[in-house]
């Protein structure tokens, strides 16, 4: 008898309750979760009803019941802001892309778009890539630093760009197209080592602001290659990076050769077109190819790190007519007497001792040869070493306070410019980057590869492959 007058005072109670709910939600709306107007008329409808209007106020009650646990709680996020243009890491993302109302620097409306969608005149907004810090700003009102706020009449139509995976697919399946041997001769419709200012996303102000840059700009330096282990992943994974190279033919990757050591051909990708690994709003996208086998210098002597050179050949080419920020480097046959050069990589900043985001770009000076020799055997440990020699396999670049190449750059490409055309630079590879003793230290130099010395030995090994010269020729 008490449990049955307690069942029924709850159940009163929650008949009351029931009667406000449905007055209020009359009033408010006029309609309900319940038809409008529900009168239960014994104890059975109102446990009935209380059990439907549990129902209809929680979504996610589990097969055994009421349940209050938060856990239970799917929560959907339907704020997200990223492109809806297809992107370099395409089957790893998926997302919705919502614009971002704002006010220009003129004060007249507009929308944040990519930077490459607005007019080329309103793009000069982004900066000039002088700073560690000030470009992850951005426009205040837009969200990701290469968003830029565009007049609606200033927007250029972009036609949605087919992902590398959309293309192959389209040609024939991926596996096949990884198994097959590259063509002897693919199509080189480019001429080596030219870059392509269209591409830039930093607008410096001049070109001494530009060579001073932190950053590289977007297509500054087309061959970059990043070296990555295998993972399944299109996304960025630091301990998949192993160092850089550079392309010389489509199917053919140079690099240094110690940074091959830690990995076989089938543990290694090559990832061209990257540029900022952690967003994928540039204007193309990456292409990465697996590695098919490596050829070393049959004279590398790894203690010393002498004739420390290697070939990449690929199971398929990149391709090139439809990439813009993608090209081959040309490799030089003569060092310069004297020039000033830059190399690249994502490898550890000199000041942060963190590894890079965006593709840095290193201004070097090089270094003659016996002038090297004396500051490394004056200023590093090689001081131990009586009759230290530095091999006619290696060169230097470098030795100013804090600039400097660093761990992670290794196989990268030491570059010259050696013409310029139609506002463009052509840069031609004279050395890779084999080893530091410090990062950023003066009057210590950093040691690259000999690439004039060695260039012979590359075309020997492309004309044994029939892959012929004249895609790093100038």
């Amino acid at each position: 008898m008490y449990r049955l007058t307690i069942l029924t005072v709850l159940l009163v109670i929650c008949y009351v309750s029931g009667q406000n709910f449905i007055q209020r939600t009359k009033r408010q709306s006029g309609t309900g979760g319940l038809k409008s107007g529900y009168q239960p008329e014994r104890v059975d409808d109102a446990v009935n009803w209380v059990n439907q209007f549990l129902n209809t106020t929680q979504s996610n009650k589990p097969s055994g019941g009421f349940n209050l646990d938060p856990s239970n709680v799917v929560i959907r996020n339907s704020s997200l802001t990223r492109p809806v243009t297809p992107n370099k890491f395409d089957d790893e993302i998926n997302s919705t892309f919502v614009e971002k109302p704002c006010v220009t620097e003129g004060g007249e409306s507009g929308v944040c778009v990519v930077y490459y969608q607005c007019d080329p005149q309103t793009r000069k907004v982004i900066g000039d890539g002088t700073s560690l810090i000030d470009i992850r700003s951005g426009n205040v009102e837009c969200v990701s630093y290469l968003d830029i706020c565009c007049k609606l009449n200033d927007r250029l139509p972009v036609e949605p760009q087919k992902t590398e995976k959309q293309e192959k697919d389209a040609e024939q399946p991926q596996q096949a197209q990884n198994e097959a041997k590259p063509s002897k001769n693919p199509s080189v419709s480019k001429e080596c080592g030219w870059n392509d200012p269209s591409l830039f996303v930093f607008q410096p102000p001049n070109q001494d602001v530009s060579d001073r840059g932190v950053y590289a700009n977007y297509g500054e330096f087309p061959w970059m290659v990043a070296l990555l282990r295998k993972s399944g992943t299109k996304v960025w994974v630091q301990n998949d990076y192993i160092g850089g190279g550079a392309i010389i033919h489509p199917s053919v990757v140079v690099t240094a050769f110690h940074k091959l050591l830690q990995v076989t051909p089938n543990e290694l990708k090559c990832r061209a077109g990257e540029w900022d690994t952690q967003t994928d709003k540039e204007q193309y996208g990456i292409q990465e190819r697996d590695a098919d086998r490596f050829v070393s210098h049959e004279e590398y002597f790894r203690a010393s790190v002498y004739n420390d050179i290697a070939l990449i050949f690929l199971k398929a080419p990149f391709e090139l007519t439809s990439a813009p920020h993608i090209g081959p480097a040309c490799l030089a046959r003569v060092m310069p007497d004297a020039a000033t050069c830059f190399s690249m990589g994502w490898g550890k900043d000199v000041l942060t001792d963190e590894y890079v985001n965006i593709l840095k770009k290193v201004k070097l000076p090089l270094v003659e040869h016996d002038r090297c020799r004396e500051l490394l055997h004056t200023n590093t440990r090689f001081r131990h070493i009586p009759n230290f020699v530095l091999h006619e396999s290696l060169t230097c670049a470098g030795g100013e306070e804090l600039v400097d190449t660093c761990r992670g750059d290794g196989g990268s490409a030491l570059v010259c410019p050696i013409g310029h055309r139609d506002g463009k630079t052509r840069y031609a590879v004279v050395g890779l980057v084999a080893y530091g003793l410090e990062c950023g230290k003066r009057d210590v130099p950093g040691v690259y590869v000999n690439v004039p010395h060695l260039a012979d030995w590359v075309d020997r090994q492309m004309r044994a492959e029939g892959l012929g010269t004249d895609s790093y020729s100038f």
